[in-house]
């Protein structure tokens, strides 16, 4: 699970630019929808580093990502995830805008619990509020485009496999 942050003179450069920051700027996302296999085990880095892979191959993940431009605006995102005894679980993605990182903070947690929440009910899942996690990214605008990343990285593969 990574997160960052980058500045851009365009939404997509600034996007590119959180993807530098990830250490995933050089692969071909593929998103993924949120389940988690069993027997997973979820790490929290800095940076990714040391994936393998070859410039353009396809890197796995799950996202949530928010672009803007409007001097002032917070663009924030977030991944949530409840995994099960065995490993297996779920993610929840949410991104905004919003006046105050405050704001952006205390509602991008309270959206990925609510749906973390509403995921275990539709799986019959006991849910236990304390046993949630997530990472966010928040920012400001300040006079460039900026966006807000977090990723959660499954893994690489050749196109050539």
């Amino acid at each position: 699970m990574v997160s960052s942050f980058g500045v851009g003179k365009t939404l997509l450069s600034a996007f590119d630019a959180a993807l530098f920051n990830s250490g995933v700027h050089n692969y071909n996302l593929i998103y993924l929808s949120s389940v988690i296999p069993p027997s997973s085990n979820i790490t929290e880095v800095k940076q990714v580093t040391d994936i393998g892979g070859e410039w353009g191959d396809r890197l796995y993940v799950v996202h949530a990502d928010s672009r803007s431009d409007v001097e002032g605006a917070y663009a924030g995102a977030g991944v949530g995830w409840y995994q099960f005894d065995d490993g297996r679980g779920v993610f929840v993605e949410h991104s905004g805008k919003w006046g105050s990182m405050l704001a952006a903070e205390e509602s991008l947690q309270d959206q990925i619990r609510k749906s973390i929440k509403d995921l275990c009910i539709v799986r019959g899942i006991k849910y236990v509020e304390s046993d949630v996690n997530m990472r966010l990214s928040v920012g400001v605008v300040k006079k460039e485009p900026v966006c807000a990343l977090v990723l959660a990285v499954f893994k690489v593969e050749s196109w050539f496999n």
